[in-house]
């Protein structure tokens, strides 16, 4: 544990990282509730938050009784974790803020609803936010919420947090899909991005549902030009051991800033 973000989080990303790189095998045990909450000095609620998430991505299996286990159709797996922004920024020794730049509550036609994959006529909570390094922009974050799925966001002026944020804070175990791609910014994502129009931008494209139910969907802006995305891929694997000492930069889940470009 390195003390940079939810201790859920790390603890999960603790146990995931010796199956992606290879040291637990499909079909390894991982070790009990009750130790792992002695290894890493946390809560037992957090350690089964940990291992809930890690079924959701399909990492492990836990069987009544039986105990927690790798899991055995693991094959080749991908994993894409979209952090709190404000533990990217201040990971990075930057200042962090954010600014929500409209709220508002509506209902989803059929064109929103297709587009969303949402159900028609839901009632939904959009919400766009800035988020910024050191004053400079660093995502800017479009999103959709489903107010059937989480009641409480109707009371939730997001004046004070992040959307990110609240809905890790809210609703901890969910299944997702990413959609990442390159887009040149258009007239109003440039100027809240301080970017020229039709300059590179990174465009991730998240939705999100639980038990079946659709949660929210998102678009996150990055400036092309000051940000990379990293993903890890590991196949099924070799070896066992779990590390609580796993640090964010051996993991490569996360977003870092690109090398300055060189100008002809």
């Amino acid at each position: 544990m390195d003390g940079d973000g939810p201790a859920y989080s790390q603890v999960r990303e603790a146990i995931a990282r010796p199956i992606l790189a290879g040291r637990l095998q499909p079909g390894d045990r991982i070790p009990p509730e009750q130790e792992l909450v002695g290894l890493f000095a946390v809560s037992r609620m957090t350690v089964n938050r940990a291992l809930r998430s890690l079924v959701e991505q399909g990492l492990i299996t836990r069987r009544p009784r039986l105990g927690t286990v790798v899991a055995r159709q693991l094959g080749e797996h991908a994993v894409l974790q979209i952090d709190d922004p404000e533990v990217e920024v201040t990971s990075e020794g930057a200042r962090y803020s954010f600014e929500r730049l409209e709220r508002s509550v509506l209902r989803a036609d059929a064109s929103l609803a297709l587009e969303l994959q949402a159900p028609g006529g839901a009632e939904l909570v959009h919400v766009r936010c800035l988020h910024r390094s050191d004053g400079a922009p660093f995502l800017l974050e479009d999103r959709y919420i489903n107010v059937g799925a989480v009641p409480r966001v109707r009371e939730e002026s997001f004046a004070s947090i992040s959307p990110i944020r609240w809905l890790l804070d809210e609703v901890p175990g969910y299944a997702a899909e990413h959609v990442i791609q390159a887009v040149a910014a258009d007239g109003e994502t440039a100027s809240r991005l301080q970017l020229s129009e039709g300059a590179p931008c990174l465009l991730v494209q998240r939705r999100t549902w639980r038990a079946e139910t659709f949660v929210t969907a998102v678009s996150l802006y990055y400036p092309g030009d000051r940000h990379r995305l990293t993903g890890v891929f590991g196949p099924a694997l070799r070896g066992r051991g779990l590390d609580p000492r796993a640090t964010r930069s051996e993991r490569g889940h996360r977003r870092s800033p690109a090398p300055p470009r060189r100008r002809p």
